[in-house]
């Protein structure tokens, strides 16, 4: 009889132990959903059941464990459309600096070729200049002529040439292009 007392109690201990782990991990369940750690506590609500699978305490944490996964579900599907609709302002912003690009690079085409009709370009000789060299600049000296100091300028540079001379109101550059002979 002793032997069946002491099956019982020793049951009943067990069931209180089970109980309070169910009642731990629940606990734990809550605190991490109201932190919206939702995975976290959909296993802590999963530890609540196994420990508990019969009791009032499983019994919640399986309640539970269905509305967390929808708020989990309903998060990530949240995070997945912000994170589409970011992707689609960005390519949409890319494809917009894109169309301005090619639109400024043809307007700079057009401006480059309007300054090419009225600019003449005339090399002082064949070979090298000693000055340009000398300086570390493109070696061959050219006079662009025909439009204002800074239309010529900007020719000039655009032709990947450098000011020969400091001052604004110059015309004579050191230009990368070797002449060919007969003139432009």
């Amino acid at each position: 009889m002793l032997k069946r007392y002491s099956a019982v109690f020793v049951g009943s201990l067990l069931a209180v132990g089970c109980n309070q782990a169910a009642s731990r991990a629940y606990t734990e369940c809550i605190g991490f959903e109201q932190q919206m750690k939702y995975v976290d506590a959909i296993n802590a609500c999963s530890s609540a059941v196994a420990a508990d699978p019969e009791g009032k305490t499983g019994a919640a944490a399986k309640a539970k464990i269905v509305a967390l996964e929808k708020r989990r579900d309903e998060m990530a599907a949240a995070v997945n459309t912000a994170a589409a609709a970011k992707k689609a302002a960005d390519e949409k912003a890319a494809a917009a600096a894109a169309v301005v690009a090619a639109a400024q690079a043809e307007a700079n085409e057009a401006r480059l070729k309007t300054l090419r009709a009225k600019i003449t370009k005339k090399y002082w000789g064949a070979e090298p200049d000693g000055g340009c060299t000398g300086k570390g600049l493109p070696p061959y000296k050219w006079d662009y002529e025909g439009g204002t100091f800074a239309e010529d300028r900007e020719l000039a540079v655009a032709d990947g040439c450098r000011p020969a001379f400091g001052f604004a109101e110059n015309t004579s550059y050191c230009c990368p292009q070797k002449p060919i002979t007969g003139g432009w």
